[in-house]
């Protein structure tokens, strides 16, 4: 193949992801403002008639939208006669099947790694296993198995599914010998002891781009994959880009305390020089993927009597399972963190805007999640710590001390929460 074909291919490929890229987008962003219904629109508008069932299962199963979708729609915005057609029936079985298969995939890596220390341990008189499946992260694995099978659903199986998981986790091991005491004595009444085997098995999880790399994924199929993680993610990593983000090396803010709220509140920063460079997880740092556990740390450390630092929380977060790997954190981080450490939490959405604006008059603190816009371009926990005389909201954002000093609009707060949250939020009023 010459050059110029080369090229040629790789042109037309990089304008169909454009072209469906956009397509995609436009979808998200009609499910974002009108829900399932307008996902649906945004489908059939930016989608050729003979493309609607790629769209469908776009929004079924990579969005991972309820299968009710299509039994809820008009059978005219798709082109059938009936929504009783047995191919539509089929599809959102098929994608509520898979759904299913995704959700178990934390179940599936525990399979695989106990037939993995199966495979092992045969004659061994010890066997000591340490296994750490916390970098298992759902979404990045729905990605690649999409791509992997060409993102047609009939060829996604529990065995498919299983495959890719196992090829997710990477193992050592090492061998011993130890001596243990029979209890029983020779002639000469010395102890007899019998030589035994022990094997040390370890167990863990590979990067999302190790994965694509042992699967032999070319550079298209990553960057394929990671715009389905993109957008079915709701990822809370800064932009090291980011205008606040220190340049350069971390540096130490000290330790700082704002009293211009209701109540004094401890401030921390997920880029601090002194927890900054430590580990969220295994993908990313605290600077980088820390908001969650940074935003409940201040929340712990100005309401309870327990002061407990960035670093000390992520490692709580990881221990408990709140760690999304590759992405920050899950959303029950806050509601379940505080409620570990003795506070209270209220869920609230942004049609809760007095509810909100009362409870931090009342000295509490408020925990949001917010969406793109003035705090983030994906998503970020942010502490909601005051209101003003004249209602504006005082906040304490953990990666912007510029922010942090200044004082916002209730309509900003509200109009820019994540549409994405789950666990009660993406306000959780905290006592």
């Amino acid at each position: 193949m010459s050059n110029e074909q080369n090229n040629g291919g790789l042109a037309s490929k990089a304008a169909k992801l454009a072209q469906l890229t956009k397509g995609i987008a436009e979808t998200i962003e009609g499910g974002l403002s009108g829900g399932l219904h307008g996902a649906a629109i945004a489908a059939v508008k930016n989608f050729a008639p003979q493309l609607i069932k790629i769209a469908a299962i776009i929004i079924i199963v990579l969005l991972l939208l309820p299968a009710i979708l299509f039994f809820a729609l008009p059978s005219s915005l798709f082109q059938w006669p009936s929504v009783n057609e047995a191919d539509i029936a089929a599809m959102n079985a098929q994608a509520e099947y898979i759904n299913g298969l995704y959700v178990r995939m934390e179940s599936f890596a525990l399979e695989e790694g106990e037939k993995i220390v199966d495979s092992l341990s045969a004659g061994y008189d010890d066997v000591v296993v340490h296994m750490d499946l916390g970098g298992i992260s759902r979404n990045w694995l729905t990605a690649i198995c999409s791509v992997m099978h060409d993102q047609e659903m009939g060829r996604i199986d529990e065995n498919a599914v299983k495959n890719l998981v196992r090829q997710n986790l990477d193992y050592s091991y090492t061998t011993e010998t130890y001596e243990v005491n029979t209890g029983r004595t020779d002639g000469n009444g010395d102890p007899i002891t019998e030589t035994k085997t022990r094997i040390i098995i370890n167990i863990w999880t590979i990067t999302p781009d190790a994965l694509m790399d042992r699967l032999g994924f070319t550079q298209f199929q990553k960057e394929w994959a990671r715009f389905i993680y993109d957008n079915i993610n709701d990822s809370q990593l800064v932009d090291p880009n980011d205008p606040d983000y220190p340049a350069g090396e971390l540096i130490n803010y000290g330790d700082l305390v704002f009293t211009d709220g209701s109540r004094a509140v401890v401030y921390y920063n997920q880029t601090d020089a002194r927890w900054g460079n430590e580990m969220y997880g295994k993908t990313h740092t605290i600077a980088v993927a820390g908001c969650g556990p940074t935003a409940l740390a201040m929340v712990i450390s100005s309401m309870t009597d327990t002061m407990i630092n960035p670093k000390e929380m992520a490692d709580w977060s990881y221990e408990n399972g709140y760690c999304a790997e590759g992405n920050g954190s899950y959303h029950a981080l806050i509601p379940d963190g505080a409620s570990h450490f003795g506070l209270s939490v209220t869920g609230a959405t942004a049609a809760d805007g007095q509810k909100i604006i009362d409870a931090l008059a009342e000295g509490k603190l408020v925990v949001a999640l917010m969406g793109p816009g003035h705090f983030t371009v994906s998503g970020h926990f942010i502490v909601l710590r005051g209101v003003t005389s004249e209602g504006n909201i005082l906040v304490a954002d953990p990666v912007s001390v510029r922010k942090t000093e200044m004082e916002w609009d209730i309509r900003i707060i509200l109009g820019e929460a994540s549409l994405k949250a789950v666990a009660g939020g993406p306000f959780w009023i905290i006592d």
